[in-house]
């Protein structure tokens, strides 16, 4: 057993370069997909001279019992340092044998190589319950060392070694454990607390403004017409920028929609900034 906690450990904490990959339920993942998404919940502020940040990890689960957790992050901004990482106490208490916040597990490794990592592996029988509700997992403290209104931070995933950006195991033991990623939300993205507040609230989606916030057939047709047909300016660009916070409105941003409302409807959107 310690030959293959070993194993699962390298996997999980040897990553290299960025990447992104289309996404397609694994097998394994039982019910709903699973998961992943990062959200700042503390914001710099340069007026106020608020340097602080802070960076929360939610993961949804509804149908696995997880025994074993592995993913890498890397941000843009070499001005973020990052100061400490808490777990919260259901995922400290599962993953008993295996707790790394840090790349490589160690905090200036962190900060030279502008990467974070959550990996985490039990070594008894208890396992991390699903739960019909996103739980958070981790929180990560970091200072700026200099910032400005219009500077933004971004965080996004790196792949393992296996090719995934982010890994969850599920399994009562090691013969019948299973290996599969999570849908990820995308990058997360940090502006200064004094910018606007943009007109695309929760997530994305509501192309046509309804006052329902609700992504459906209506959004669908403003945005083909916007796209192909009558060219027509977008009541709310944020709301259609499905894929990435890039301001690019395109076939991509088409087909984000189309699969979340006839093909993977269990899979939300990207949340709005």
């Amino acid at each position: 057993m310690k030959k293959i906690a070993i194993i699962l450990v390298l996997a999980m904490m040897t990553l290299v370069t960025t990447t992104h990959a289309v996404f397609e339920q694994d097998a394994c993942d039982s019910l709903a997909a699973d998961t992943l998404k990062m959200v700042f919940s503390v914001q710099p502020d340069a007026a106020a001279s608020q340097m602080q940040v802070q960076l929360d990890m939610y993961v949804f689960n509804d149908g696995n019992n997880l025994m074993a957790f592995g993913g890498g992050y890397a941000w843009d901004n070499p001005n973020l340092y990052l100061d400490s990482a808490v777990i919260q106490p259901l995922p400290d208490s599962v993953f008993d044998l295996v707790r790394i916040l840090y790349y490589w597990n160690d905090r200036d490794s962190s900060n030279s190589h502008q990467k974070l990592q959550f990996t985490g592996l039990r070594k008894v029988d208890n396992l991390l319950p699903p739960s019909s509700q996103e739980r958070l997992w981790c929180s990560w403290y970091f200072t700026l060392t200099d910032w400005s209104v219009g500077d933004s931070i971004i965080i996004d995933t790196i792949t393992t070694t296996s090719g995934n950006d982010g890994h969850l195991v599920s399994g009562y033991d090691y013969a019948s454990l299973c290996l599969y990623r999570p849908y990820w939300a995308g990058p997360a993205v940090c502006y200064d607390a004094s910018v606007s507040s943009s007109c695309c609230v929760g997530a994305t989606g509501n192309v046509d403004c309804s006052e329902s916030e609700i992504a459906d057939g209506s959004d669908l047709s403003v945005l083909i017409n916007h796209l192909f047909v009558t060219f027509e300016e977008l009541c709310c660009e944020p709301e259609a920028d499905m894929i990435s916070p890039d301001g690019l409105i395109d076939g991509g941003d088409l087909s984000a929609l189309i699969d979340h409302l006839f093909i993977h409807p269990e899979i939300p959107l990207r949340d709005c900034l």
